[in-house]
């Protein structure tokens, strides 16, 4: 968490504040923004260029902290290939050691790799969904066998999946340029890569841990394995449906602001998504800054006058925060890493990137590797706003204080066992409870946007408002009392905890 607050202070208040002395006294513009630096407020000059710097060092960090496990990776696709044919489930082996047969895994991976060709065959040509799914087979190999290691030996903290997603995504992103394939099916293809390469690092990691546990309470592996493959197909359907009801309950349909150009017939023609909206058929245009570098990106209806009638403005990465009849909409997330993965994506491809910026975030990142610390966490902090980096560092405070307060794990002073013991202790527990309980909170209040009617029942904010449990002071003692029980539950002697 300190590493994080640290790359929050060096983003927000040494380089954005540099970027305000020193940009002040320039007249014109300077890319990629698209007004003077003396008229642009915090957020601003954030979204403009502290988002760049950010990028790439996140970018940096993540392909230094795969190069530091390039030692792992050889280790790991080595006895990934040593080991082909060796599992199986039958024969005589104890039940401890019996696995799902490589063969098994092997014609369910091709199975799968043949969907996804099949799949990505519904938008792009036949070659493009085969190469898809090769660079998923290849990727996918590579990282998950890195994943399973690392988790199994080190933990999941020291699992680099934010590193391996963004070095996936940049070697698409170049060889999707070297084969001139940069149109914006490419670009969705090529984000599509990263992603299962991403949830399938992730669910190598998790795999591992299940089985190191089964493993220590005497499981058997082979339907663990596949308890395992049902969570996975269980949990995929229902998160994606979950996501995709998060982001329409957050969509605003505006009419404000629109940009004021004109389609050409051949621009028009080229658009080929149609959308219906309040009973009328439009066309779909996402402008690009290279085209249209005055129009911010975004969806956009177009009417048969060939001009951006109705914004589409989503819940995730969405900018509007008020509906046109002016009812707030709070169902908004900025997804910072997601805009990395855009910035990527849209740079390289569109070949826009200010590779300026994206070279000092680079550096930062390499003088902190310097430092003889991980970049990474750091590179986070420089390029998600400081408001979200602040209640992480007070919690990394909470627990480091609680730690300091209780001396756990110094008596006997082994580093592991006082790890070992945190990871498990009442306070952890405590607030992954606080973790669970704001997350079911916001699912429920995410749900209330498909009925107005039962959301207006529920809301009680005439009968507060004006008084003290309408202000932020309210929110403010509440939060205190949270972090008041988190540190008497964390910091009670280890006997009184046993008792």
């Amino acid at each position: 968490s300190s590493l994080m607050m640290a790359g929050a202070v060096i983003g927000n208040l040494v380089i954005i504040p540099a970027i305000s002395i020193f940009g002040d006294t320039v007249p014109g513009l300077i890319s990629p923004g698209m007004k003077p630096i003396s008229q642009m407020d915090l957020s601003e000059i954030q979204a403009n260029y502290l988002r760049y710097i950010g990028a790439g060092c996140v970018t940096a960090a993540g392909i230094i902290s795969m190069f530091r496990t390039m030692p792992m990776i050889i280790r790991s696709a080595t006895a990934g290939l040593r080991g082909f044919g060796a599992g199986t489930s039958g024969g005589r082996r104890k039940r401890t050691e019996r696995d799902m047969s490589l063969v098994t895994v092997t014609v369910g991976s091709l199975v799968l790799l043949v969907v996804l060709a099949g799949i990505l065959m519904t938008e792009v040509p036949l070659w493009t969904a085969v190469l898809g799914a090769a660079l998923v087979l290849g990727f996918g190999f590579l990282f998950v066998t890195v994943s399973s290691r690392l988790t199994g030996e080190i933990g999941s903290s020291s699992n680099p999946i934010s590193g391996m997603t963004v070095a996936t995504l940049s070697l698409t992103c170049l060889i999707f340029l070297a084969l001139k394939m940069t149109t914006p099916t490419d670009r969705v293809l090529a984000l599509s890569i990263a992603a299962v390469v991403c949830i399938a690092a992730s669910n190598g990691g998790t795999t591992s841990q299940d089985l190191k546990t089964g493993y220590l309470v005497g499981a058997t592996p082979y339907w663990q394995q596949w308890a395992i493959i049902v969570g996975a197909l269980t949990s995929a359907l229902v998160i994606g449906g979950t996501l995709l009801l998060f982001n329409m309950a957050g969509t605003v349909y505006s009419r404000r602001d629109l940009p004021q150009v004109v389609l050409s017939p051949q621009q028009y023609d080229a658009l080929t998504e149609h959308a219906t909206y309040d009973g009328q058929e439009y066309r779909v245009w996402h402008p690009t800054r290279s085209v249209y570098p005055t129009v911010t990106p975004g969806k956009y209806y177009v009417d048969q006058y060939r001009r951006p009638a109705v914004l589409v403005d989503p819940a995730i990465t969405g900018r509007l925060k008020t509906r046109d009849n002016g009812e707030e909409v709070k169902m908004k997330f900025d997804a910072p890493k997601t805009q990395v993965m855009g910035i990527i994506i849209n740079g390289v491809l569109e070949r826009t990137l200010n590779w300026g910026l994206v070279l000092v975030g680079a550096m930062l990142a390499v003088g902190i590797e310097l430092c003889g610390t991980s970049s990474l966490a750091f590179a986070v902090g420089v390029y998600i706003p400081m408001q979200y980096t602040s209640p992480i560092f007070m919690g990394g405070l909470i627990a480091w204080l609680v730690g300091m307060w209780s001396g756990r794990g110094k008596a006997s002073g082994d580093e592991a066992a006082a790890i070992a013991e945190a990871e498990t202790s009442p306070g952890t527990l405590l607030a992954s409870g606080y973790i669970a309980g704001g997350t079911l909170a916001a699912v429920a209040v995410t749900f209330l946007e498909f009925s107005q009617t039962l959301k207006e029942k529920l809301d009680f904010h005439k009968q507060v408002s004006g008084t003290f449990i309408d202000s932020e002071w309210f929110a403010l003692t509440i939060f205190g009392l949270l972090i008041a029980v988190l540190i008497f539950i964390g910091s009670r002697p280890a006997e009184n905890r046993r008792r």
